[in-house]
């Protein structure tokens, strides 16, 4: 299995060199601070001013 979903992985990506790897990596990390970040917030945010109701 772990065969077939690195052949998986490697067809969706492409002929993609490793250095430009990072081109996709790095706003995805980004991406997932800014989320858990935001996260944060806002449940302080839900604790000072009471309720957390969040729309999904």
């Amino acid at each position: 299995m772990e065969q077939w979903l690195w052949d998986a992985a490697c067809k969706i990506r492409g002929a993609t060199d490793a250095p430009k790897f990072k081109d996709f990596i790095l706003p995805l990390i980004f991406y997932k601070r800014l989320s858990d970040v935001f996260d944060d917030e806002y449940e302080k945010c839900a604790e000072k001013f009471g309720g957390s109701q969040r729309c999904n």
